[in-house]
């Protein structure tokens, strides 16, 4: 696991043009990280109870609430966090039914559903059986399963994933037992789609967001070039799946964590990342692309605070909730 893995999405529907990255520290606490100087700012103080799993996390921009899975070290099971981005207080705290491995939180992933505030988890309910995706009821607390995906492959940490509430479809990155390839999940339907990825043609998202402008993911890719590997920003259609290329960074080559954040306001897609040829002690970046044409627009050192496998997240004003999405 990289140095300075952070989990970076887009809070649905900004409050406001000004994007506001959000992170759990090692004592799992909130903080602000400014995207233009990587320096944070701590928001209440920590959840002493609580471990991280994969720094896995969501913003509903409607309640101004950060939920991220965890791992309660009290009853040692598998929870789901929400803290409020303004006062930093925990305000939901549910027990979900995840079995976990020597790796916690290991393939496990979450999103937020931005049409009524619950939360789409997927996670193994069986140590050794397929993950389930499911969605949780916010103010009951009830795990309603909605598909099983034949997905046991250990490497994936992180779990990308992306929502579009209008076509009802939730997007996973999950391993398999040959590949890493993308699964689609119709929420009413429990039907899915398994999009295969080809790293060897340039094929292949390694983060993931949603581009609601493009109605496309985002996210970066990578391909080979010279006997060597370089970066390259992807776009993937979600009814043809088909994959392109919008730019090469030929510049930056490590992704840490397989987390990417889009402020759509900007067109600015963030990462975190280090130069090509960067040593593994080398400090990490907070990388901004030109999510148009893959050119970099910022790469401040990230001033981390945050421990490895931090989950950070733009976010609206705190203080002025955004109204639900209503799909058309």
């Amino acid at each position: 696991m990289l140095a300075a893995l952070a989990t970076l999405a887009l809070a649905a529907a900004l409050a406001s043009s000004q994007a506001e990255l959000l992170g759990i520290t090692e004592q799992v606490a909130l903080e602000s990280i400014s995207p233009s100087s990587g320096a944070t700012k701590p928001i209440g103080g920590p959840v002493s109870y609580e471990l991280q799993a994969q720094g896995l996390s969501t913003v509903d921009s409607a309640t101004g609430t950060y939920f991220l899975l965890g791992f309660n070290s009290s009853s040692t099971r598998a929870n789901l966090v929400g803290i409020n981005i303004a006062s930093g207080m925990v305000t939901t705290d549910i027990a979900m039914p995840f079995a976990e491995s020597a790796f916690v939180g290991v393939g496990q992933s979450i999103d937020v559903d931005p049409t009524d505030g619950n939360i789409f988890a997927g996670g193994r309910m069986e140590t050794h059986g397929p993950h389930v995706i499911g969605k949780i009821d916010i103010k009951s607390g009830k795990f309603t399963p909605i598909a099983s995906l034949n997905a046991t492959f250990l490497p994936v940490l992180g779990a990308a994933t992306a929502f579009i509430p209008n076509t009802r479809q939730l997007f996973v990155q999950l391993g398999t037992a040959s590949a890493i390839d993308i699964f689609g999940v119709n929420v009413e339907t429990g039907k899915i789609t398994k999009i295969p990825q080809d790293p060897e043609e340039g094929r292949v998202l390694t983060t993931m967001a949603l581009d609601a402008k493009t109605r496309s993911l985002i996210g970066l890719g990578v391909k080979p070039s010279n006997g060597t590997l370089e970066r390259t920003l992807v776009r993937l259609d979600p009814v043809s799946h088909s994959y392109t290329t919008v730019g090469d960074i030929p510049a930056w080559l490590v992704e840490s964590g397989g987390e990417s954040a889009l402020d759509t306001f900007s067109r600015t897609l963030y990462w975190i990342g280090q130069p090509t040829g960067a040593k593994p002690t080398d400090p990490f970046h907070l990388v901004g692309l030109n999510a148009d044409t893959g050119a970099v627009v910022s790469s401040p050192l990230l001033v981390l605070r945050l421990r490895p496998a931090t989950c950070c997240r733009p976010c609206p004003d705190a203080q002025r909730p955004a109204r639900r999405i209503v799909p058309t």
